[in-house]
């Protein structure tokens, strides 16, 4: 979410076109779209905890990283991005094979729907923190904040 706001400075700043912005603001997907299956083998088979670990390490440090990339071009954030969402897209299926081992089977779907439905206000959190903090700080901020609290979930 934070990319969504912070494009705003960042469009102008690096002088991307809409064209541009639309290959940046894909770029996450690029890397969440192949990971989920990888992501939902490697839970079942070595653990959804640790896996969920690793992919949170790993998205958050791609998103620490995303500002220090910017002024290298736009390929640099693209693939920055994609990493983000290469790691990011282990965690959905690492939450449910730790549903799945640790939940009883009558609590499953409530479980799933709580925490599906945990997954979109951390978006909408996500959109509101980077506004937030655009109001106090510049734009790397809001990829420093949420990488960091990433790094903070884990420890």
């Amino acid at each position: 979410a934070n990319i969504s706001v912070a494009i705003l400075e960042m469009k102008p700043q690096y002088g991307w076109t809409p064209v541009q912005e639309g290959i940046v603001m894909g770029g996450y997907l690029y890397g969440y779209v192949l990971s989920g299956v990888i992501g939902g083998a490697c839970a079942d088979r070595v653990g959804g905890s640790a896996i969920l670990q690793i992919g949170v390490a790993g998205w958050s440090l791609f998103t620490i990283l995303t500002p220090l990339c910017a002024p290298y071009g736009i390929f640099s954030v693209v693939l920055c991005r994609a990493l983000m969402g290469l790691f990011e897209g282990l965690c959905f299926p690492s939450v449910h094979a730790i549903i799945g081992v640790h939940i009883p089977g009558r609590w499953l779907s409530l479980v799933t729907a709580i925490a599906t439905a945990a997954s979109y206000v951390g978006t909408i959190v996500g959109y509101w923190g980077s506004d937030v903090v655009l109001q106090f700080a510049k734009w790397p901020w809001c990829f420093y904040i949420f990488g960091g609290l990433g790094f903070v979930w884990i420890a």
